[in-house]
């Protein structure tokens, strides 16, 4: 064997052994899916006196997240995943178990069936499965988008009404001095926003304008924020 076979067939293996152990994780996950609802279920049916049920929600959420140590937000989606595998979404759950799909998967699934009656979620996830398997998470999303929106338009109304809900303003440090300001919008008020920064950009970009659109756009939202009106050149503000 010449030493480039020996090399692929090397590197062969090793993906195998990765592609494995990718499989392991994703069966764990599932367990885990399993032990949090069971723990979710123990904890809702333990209520204790002097506590009101949200005390006792919000109590164990901070312990399940103390013991991950993750935010509590990710708890709650955490334990709302894992009882929608448990009880709603079984194929899936047992194709997470046997390391078919992956927990990304799983979560898609999740994602895409909520407000669903049990008789749509189940045809949903039965012709979505398959494509699981084989997709990226990214592009099993909208598989599953499209098949969810061909099959109960009227749920991604509702969905739609209520994400508008969920609406913010984010703000993250970065390195090196920089920061992520970052807003959740309706898709057509932030496609329309990033259209006019954009074109804005471009009325900017003359001749001997040495910022790129990319820079020029960033500049006119700091503008817009700030001033209320796009500058020339250079930073200015608050």
């Amino acid at each position: 064997m010449t030493v480039q076979a020996a090399a692929a067939e090397a590197v062969s293996e090793l993906i195998d052994m990765a592609a494995g152990i990718d499989r392991t994780i994703a069966g764990l996950t599932a367990l885990r899916a399993q032990v949090v609802e069971k723990a979710t279920a123990w904890n809702e049916s333990a209520a204790s006196e002097g506590l009101s049920k949200e005390l006792q929600f919000r109590s164990f959420r901070a312990e399940l997240a103390c013991a991950l140590r993750i935010p509590e937000r990710t708890a709650e989606n955490l334990m709302a995943t894992s009882r929608s595998l448990i009880t709603e979404l079984p194929d899936t759950l047992t194709a997470l178990l046997g390391g078919r799909i992956s927990y990304r998967h799983a979560q898609v699934m999740v994602d895409n069936t909520l407000l669903l009656e049990p008789e749509a979620r189940a045809g949903i996830e039965r012709a979505a499965l398959p494509y699981a398997e084989r997709l990226t998470a990214a592009k099993f999303e909208r598989k599953v988008r499209a098949l969810r929106e061909r099959s109960a338009p009227e749920v991604m109304a509702e969905r739609h009404e209520r994400a508008i809900l969920n609406r913010e303003v984010q703000l993250s440090a970065e390195r090196d001095g920089m920061a992520w300001l970052s807003a959740l919008l309706p898709a057509v008020d932030a496609v329309a926003g990033f259209n006019r920064l954009s074109q804005l950009a471009k009325d900017l970009k003359l001749p001997d304008e040495k910022r790129t659109i990319t820079q020029l756009r960033a500049d006119v939202f700091r503008d817009l924020l700030l001033d209320g009106e796009p500058a020339l050149e250079g930073p200015t503000g608050i």
